[in-house]
């Protein structure tokens, strides 16, 4: 093992580097590399805790990942190769799907009905293709899990129902940004949500409700409308309350 000008480095200096890198960075480039660095990759706990699980099911991941699956908080999943389970991850808190490409339903069932779920702070869908919004919104609006923060960006088409089926109120829940076709129905689904304290919709068009709704019982702080163009990602109009 050779000496470099790296070895010399404080290891102040060496997690400022690091500062500027992905954790999937760090780890494929330096954790290799020596033993010093090695050991501060292993007990850093700012640095590996937000984590891209790899499209590569190589044995160079396979044993990274049998080293920092319990220091992972925060996992970004854009592709979930069936060998990775999500249960080894101990400690997540928070999941973000962002994919160039739309996950499978049986790997976006397999996230959802994960045991890890239900222990997550925050879930984001940061993609926008299509999506199974009533097997969502089940799993979402339902009391066994303790979400605090949710995000969709693939557009959610809410049907009218005065009693949605197969929702249960989520006390936990307090943050919504929803990307929605229209404005319509929203309101029967956040009943769901009596600590909800933050919504944020962006609308593809906006329709007036065929009756007002009083949004001054939820216990609202903001209230943020946003109104896109169809066909082009161009803010026509943006309301904040």
């Amino acid at each position: 093992m050779s000496l470099t000008w790296f070895n010399r480095f404080p290891t102040e200096i060496i997690y400022e580097i690091f500062d500027y890198l992905s954790s999937n960075d760090i780890l494929y480039t330096f954790f290799y590399y020596n033993k010093r660095l090695n050991n501060l990759i292993i007990h850093d706990q700012h640095h590996i805790n937000y984590f891209e699980l790899p499209s590569s099911n190589s044995k160079f991941w396979q044993t990274i990942l049998f080293t920092i699956e319990s220091k992972v908080q925060t996992l970004i999943i854009s592709t979930l190769p069936s060998s990775i389970s999500l249960n080894n991850f101990s400690n997540l808190t928070s999941i973000i799907v962002d994919s160039s490409f739309a996950l499978t339903f049986a790997q976006f069932e397999s996230i959802l009905n994960n045991k890890q779920f239900h222990k997550l702070i925050s879930f984001k869908i940061l993609n926008q293709h299509s999506i199974n919004t009533n097997f969502l919104l089940t799993k979402i609006f339902n009391k066994q899990n303790s979400l605090k923060i949710f995000q969709c960006m693939s557009t959610m088409n809410f049907y009218y129902r005065n009693n949605p089926i197969g929702l249960q109120s989520n006390i936990h829940l307090n943050s919504l940004i929803l990307n929605l076709n229209n404005l319509k129905y929203i309101y029967n689904y956040i009943q769901y949500t009596p600590n909800l304290k933050y919504l944020n919709i962006q609308l593809k068009e906006f329709s007036y409700p065929d009756k007002q709704y009083n949004f001054y019982k939820f216990k609202l702080q903001k209230l943020s409308i946003t109104i896109k163009d169809r066909y082009q990602d161009e803010i026509l109009q943006k309301v904040d309350i």
